[in-house]
Order: structure tokens, then C-alpha cells, then sequence
């Protein structure tokens, strides 16, 4: 996944990824649900720990729309998208 910047406080900003595997291929998440969680990169609180939204199921596409509070505090953020399959494996994707 790319970096992404967002000033401290913004919410117009959605961060977009395309889940990719090993090899660069887009993940078919179809039939599955995916979570975010975002955390300081040298550790503390997580930021946000909530349900991602699927755009394109067959093209691994996600995104999710910060709020206010989760921008509030200036830092360096690692973002994983977790996917829960229609089969119960999970994998996630800094």
C-alpha cells in the first residue's frame, strides 16, 4: 500500500487500497468483510479499529473515511486492513 498524508483534524480524505497477494495480484474479497486498524508506527493507542468498506469486492478494493478525532493527533500511522473470507481464514494487508 502507498503512503497516504492527512492533515491533523481532516476528515474529507478517504484512504483507497487495493488488497494485493504476494505476487501483485489483486485479492478477490468477494463474500468477505474487512476491518481497518491504524496505529502510531513506533507504538502506543490504535487509532482507529473499525469496519473498512469493500468498493470493488472483485478487484480487492477498499476504503475507509477518517473522523475528526481519529486525525486529531500529529504523527507517522501504519494502516492494516484485515479480510475475514466467507470461510473463516483471515489475512491482512499493511
Amino acid at each position: 500500500m502507498a503512503d497516504f498524508y492527512i492533515g491533523q483534524g481532516d476528515t474529507a480524505s478517504t484512504l483507497t487500497a487495493t488488497l494485493r497477494d504476494a505476487n501483485g495480484n489483486a485479492v478477490d474479497i468477494s463474500g468477505a468483510s474487512v476491518h481497518i486498524d491504524v496505529t502510531p508506527i513506533h507504538g502506543g493507542t490504535k487509532t482507529v479499529d473499525a469496519a473498512a468498506t469493500i468498493v470493488s469486492a472483485p478487484a480487492g478494493q477498499v476504503s475507509y473515511t477518517f473522523t475528526a478525532p481519529q486525525t486529531a493527533t500529529p504523527g507517522d500511522y501504519l494502516a492494516t486492513f484485515t479480510v475475514t473470507f466467507g470461510g473463516g481464514q483471515v489475512e491482512s494487508f499493511p
